[in-house]
């Protein structure tokens, strides 16, 4: 859900117009391009990050299922067409939050400086534009201020929020530096470890829940966790949370207690957890928990249908209902 949703947000975010407008003008030899990992670019103070391979996750009749409960085909069909990305078809994706904004980074078959130049075009008011080191436009589009930054030429920054968030973001891709909230431990580690899930959501700094309650006491000294998403064959989605940090003993059964808790909630019910405590394990120890689960993909795939309708209407039709700039968090990259 959440790649699909981000995937469609960048399409969204390029508009309906045609793929066809004027090319930037500047020479390619003048500009600069990130050849890198898209994870290294991430903020060094990021909350969440998650990354992603679409296309990868795509091949799987699971993968699928998901995708076309919340975005059928002939709607992402139309956005290739309208602007020149097709989400199904996006390599690499990349977004992150942090106190500063939030950053959205999508590498794949398309161009990104023309799609940069044709979305500055829609920008009201439009506070900056140039064509080196990196095409970039930078404003208020769908009422929040943005960057748009073509990073190389089939690479797309969409930064929101601080212009500091956007110069720190783009001085790293500028001069080469790698690093970011997911270069340091334990997040590193998590990532490494998971390299080969098409999915990954990574919570780099400890959650810090507010005390009280025993899932806050559980995860007191938590540090950082992982979940990971894989679509397995045509009907289900492995999933494997990872956390590090210090747990205290007999967690085993704490977590197990907890998912069996959160499996007979209303929301645990209309996602398939139920079917998943058939399969849920739990590993740990003083430093590192894990745990795996597999949930039917038509279970989550119906639940999101029910859960996200009214989002998901919006951002498939581009506007809102009574018309102006679309205002829900899944339509604002």
């Amino acid at each position: 859900m959440i790649v699909a949703a981000l995937a469609m947000m960048i399409a969204s975010a390029c508009g309906g117009s045609s793929a066809s407008s004027a090319r930037p003008a500047v020479g390619a030899a003048e500009r600069v391009r990130w050849g890198g990992a898209l994870v290294d670019l991430v903020p060094r103070d990021a909350t969440v990050v998650v990354i992603a391979r679409p296309e990868e996750m795509l091949r799987e009749g699971a993968a699928r299922a998901v995708l076309e409960a919340i975005a059928p085909d002939e709607h992402l069909e139309r956005y290739r067409q309208h602007t020149g990305i097709d989400p199904r078809r996006i390599e690499e994706l990349v977004w992150a939050e942090s106190r500063a904004g939030s950053l959205l980074l999508v590498r794949g078959p398309f161009s990104a400086p023309l799609a940069v130049a044709e979305m500055g075009h829609r920008m009201l008011p439009i506070e900056s534009s140039s064509e080196a080191p990196f095409v970039r436009r930078a404003g208020h589009y769908q009422g929040a201020r943005r960057d748009l930054v073509a990073l190389a030429d089939h690479v797309l920054a969409v930064i929101s929020g601080s212009p500091e968030l956007a110069e720190d973001v783009l001085g790293r891709a500028r001069h080469g530096e790698a690093g970011g909230a997911l270069g340091a431990e334990p997040a590193a580690s998590l990532l490494m470890a998971h390299r080969s899930s098409p999915l990954v959501v990574v919570a780099p700094q400890p959650l810090g829940l507010p005390p009280g309650s025993g899932v806050a006491l559980l995860l007191a000294r938590e540090r950082a966790m992982l979940v990971a998403g894989t679509p397995r064959g045509e009907r289900d989605i492995g999933l494997v949370a990872e956390l590090r940090g210090e747990f205290p003993p007999g967690a085993d059964e704490n977590f197990r207690a907890l998912f069996a808790s959160l499996a007979s909630s209303d929301l645990g019910v209309a996602i398939g957890m139920p079917a998943a405590l058939e399969t849920f394990t739990v590993d740990a120890d003083a430093e590192h928990v894990v745990l795996r689960a597999t949930i039917p993909a038509g279970t989550l795939a119906a639940a999101l249908r029910v859960l996200f309708e009214a989002e998901i209407t919006e951002l498939v039709e581009g506007t809102p209902e009574h018309g102006g700039a679309p205002t829900s968090a899944l339509t604002a990259p």
